[in-house]
């Protein structure tokens, strides 16, 4: 049953407190095919304008399952559309009736599913949805990732343009929804797991514009949380690339930082590993992919590698992972087997390493499968941040790595800090601003302490009246991002202005890096947390 607040305005947000694993297998029927068309919406322009234009892997892996089973699954990246042109919400309903709205038309789906890899994306989920459902009201809309996944009944509770919420990884889940809605009038929803809907599904409540203010009520609300997750990820089938068409991902690559002098070309991504063990007090997102981490063999990560070189002479590669190395051998085998096989690529790791986990054995081996550019998640120079932060991560320790990766002069190094932690004092911030200084790093961001749903932060920050808004109403809220022109909210012994001078300082110290390192890399955002990122 959904849980509410005190208030009993709408669901809480639960994270997963257990899961169980299940084997993934293909699921083909002879008699029973679906058409699916997923959409991938832009991030609002006021949020980044990113340098790197990734593919939406998760929406292609889904489609990838789909065709596999015997589907129809298309993927229409509109972020990608956007990618170089500018974006505001008049230019985007233009190019949803010019184009999207069309295609619809001619496609016919069973059901149509928005993604969102980024909650500065829900914007435009919503405004899709809406003008998806006023077009065509029969079809049944499906919203997922990790916005969605956190808010899970709040979504269905206040936008009724959005039939269901699918939580987490859709690979195993989402066919077994076809099934039910597209081919079975809805039979066997309650025994989805990490499906929510309004009771009866999307027959038993026909969308009403007229009706499109009015909040559903919680008590129509069903929350089935997410508990079983797929076990042996080298079961799902690689991602199907042609399936949105490389050619249109081009961007021109040629600045970038490329010691090995190898042709970048389009990069390509990798996830070699779902979830992350670590409970940092401000991150989430273990509540879209599980509280276990789950791996793919290094064999089966290093097979797909092998295939995107071979038949897209991709030689750039970015691990996506939320904790890349947190298996030594595993890291250390994937390597040697690139080198085993001869392939002579460059990779990065946008989404941050955890340090704890590096070594000079993991580091001698990640550069010699080659490693050019890692990010590496200090978060405070202050050791009592970290601890309260719950990162498991010493001094001393931040400085090993570090000098440990200067030994290797072609490897740019970034660092990522985070400031305003609510114990956040003069003093902490002092710390930081040594280590910065003094660490052989080439670059780094410092982005504002952010209270996302569902972390132990924000229910800190809830407990002493610190946030800036309603709980209930931070499912709406797409601005609340880590990099923002404020903060969102204030420490106990701290000025925001305090803070907005430390960041001002920050913008203004990195620009000096460059001549001091003699290594530049032009890439504005490059990195997952310079995206702002609610949930990442």
């Amino acid at each position: 049953m959904i849980k509410e607040d005190k208030k009993g305005t709408s669901p809480q947000i639960v994270p997963p407190k257990a899961s169980g694993m299940i084997d993934f297998k293909i699921k083909k029927s002879n008699d029973c095919h679906s058409r699916v068309l997923l959409l991938n919406p832009p991030t609002d322009r006021t949020q980044f304008v990113g340098s790197d234009n990734y593919f939406p892997l998760g929406l292609i892996m889904l489609a990838t399952v789909l065709k596999k089973n015997g589907d129809v699954g298309e993927v229409i990246d509109i972020n990608n559309d956007f990618f170089d042109k500018d974006l505001d919400d008049q230019i985007f309903a233009k190019h949803m009736n010019d184009v999207i709205i069309p295609y619809v038309t001619e496609f016919k789906p069973d059901m149509i599913g928005i993604g969102g890899t980024f909650s500065g994306a829900f914007k435009y989920t919503k405004i899709i949805g809406a003008m998806i459902k006023n077009k065509f009201p029969e079809i049944p809309t499906i919203v997922g990732g990790n916005h969605a996944s956190t808010f899970k009944g709040m979504v269905i509770e206040r936008f009724k343009y959005i039939d269901y919420v699918m939580v987490g990884e859709g690979e195993h889940t989402f066919p077994e929804l076809l099934k039910s809605v597209v081919h079975n009038n809805g039979e066997g929803l309650e025994s989805i797991d990490g499906l929510c809907y309004r009771k009866g599904g999307h027959l038993a409540n026909p969308y009403d514009p007229s009706l499109e203010k009015e909040y559903t009520h919680k008590r129509d609300i069903v929350v089935q949380n997410k508990y079983y997750y797929i076990d042996n990820l080298d079961e799902v089938p690689k991602a199907d690339f042609d399936i949105v068409g490389v050619k249109k991902y081009y961007m021109d690559t040629s600045k970038w930082y490329n010691p090995h002098d190898i042709e970048i070309g389009q990069p390509f991504p990798i996830i070699s590993s779902r979830s992350c063990p670590m409970r940092c007090t401000f991150c989430n997102m273990w509540h879209v992919h599980g509280p276990k981490i789950r791996y793919r063999s290094a064999d089966d990560v290093v097979d797909e590698i092998q295939y995107l070189y071979d038949n897209f002479e991709a030689r750039y590669f970015q691990f996506m992972d939320d904790n890349f190395t947190f298996d030594k051998k595993r890291v250390i085998r994937m390597m040697n087997e690139i080198v085993r096989r001869g392939m002579k690529i460059s990779y990065d790791t946008p989404n941050g390493i955890a340090i704890s986990k590096l070594d000079t054995e993991t580091i001698r081996a990640m550069v010699a499968g080659g490693l050019i550019r890692i990010s590496i998640a200090i978060e405070s120079g202050s050791q009592e941040i970290r601890d309260l932060m719950l990162k498991g991560l010493k001094q001393e320790k931040i400085y090993e790595v570090a000098n440990e990766l200067a030994k290797y002069p072609h490897v740019f190094v970034k660092a990522f800090f985070i400031v305003g932690m609510p114990e956040e004092t003069k003093e902490t911030l002092e710390e930081t601003r040594k280590m910065i200084m003094n660490l052989p790093i080439d670059k780094f961001s410092i982005n504002y302490a952010t209270p996302f749903p569902g972390t132990a932060l924000f229910n800190q920050c809830k407990a002493k009246n610190m946030l800036r808004y309603e709980v209930e109403d931070y499912v709406e809220i797409d601005g609340h991002q880590l990099r923002s022109d404020r903060p969102h909210f204030k420490p106990f012994n701290l000025t925001e202005q305090d803070l907005m001078d430390f960041v001002a300082w920050g913008d203004e110290y990195i620009k000096t890096l460059p001549e001091k390192t003699g290594k530049y890399d032009p890439r504005g955002a490059g990195d997952i947390s310079d995206y702002g990122s609610v949930f990442n």
